[in-house]
């Protein structure tokens, strides 16, 4: 992950409401959990795979037929993490549905984050409670932390594409851009008046 520019405080403060940051050891734990089946299935035809080979080569009259059949299942394997791949971007679609970007956009609003990654970890322990809560998502983890929350608002909400999609949310994406930029612009001032102060 690329380095980024914002110094963390790396203690929370939402209270009572946890991250996935916070019980998990890091971003690649957590998302081996979430995708736990598939490593499952996975894992099961890569030993297949491997006892087929074991077993082809004890008898090296079968041997070309288990090749193929391991290549087989090699390919079947990559085929569901594929589909696996495909079903995960239409999850996305359906969590983040029109009345959950709604809420997106109104949270940005009401905790006016800026880049204080502290504020975007309480808009996305409260983004994650709503999801679960309203049943778009099966648990409270949908963002690991802030900075997941922060780079899925730029992505969400800082393109011509989203306006064109919802045009119902055009005046709240505004609304919460002019306040993302003010807190931006706010941030960036103050920091460069704390430089030239010392």
């Amino acid at each position: 992950m690329e380095e980024k520019e914002v110094e963390r405080n790396h203690r929370s403060p939402v209270r009572h409401k946890r991250l996935p940051r916070d019980e998990f050891w890091g971003y690649s734990t957590w998302m081996l959990f979430k995708h736990r089946l598939a490593l499952l299935v996975f894992a099961m035809c890569i030993i297949f795979a491997v006892w087929l080979l074991r077993k082809g080569f004890n008898d090296s009259n079968v041997f070309i037929l288990t090749l193929i059949i391991t290549f087989d299942v090699l390919f079947v394997t990559f085929a569901v993490v594929g589909l696996f791949t495909i079903f995960t971007q239409d999850e996305f679609a359906e969590v983040m549905s029109l009345r959950n970007r709604m809420h997106f956009l109104n949270e940005v609003i009401e905790n006016r984050p800026g880049v204080t990654m502290d504020k975007w970890d309480v808009v996305a322990a409260n983004i994650n409670e709503t999801l679960a809560s309203n049943g778009s998502y099966s648990n409270s983890g949908y963002f690991f932390d802030g900075e997941m929350c922060h780079d899925e608002f730029k992505r969400l909400f800082m393109r011509d594409s989203e306006a064109s999609e919802y045009p119902e949310l055009i005046k709240y994406i505004e609304k919460a851009l002019r306040v993302y930029q003010a807190n931006v612009d706010a941030y960036w001032s103050e920091s460069i008046q704390k430089a030239r102060g010392k």
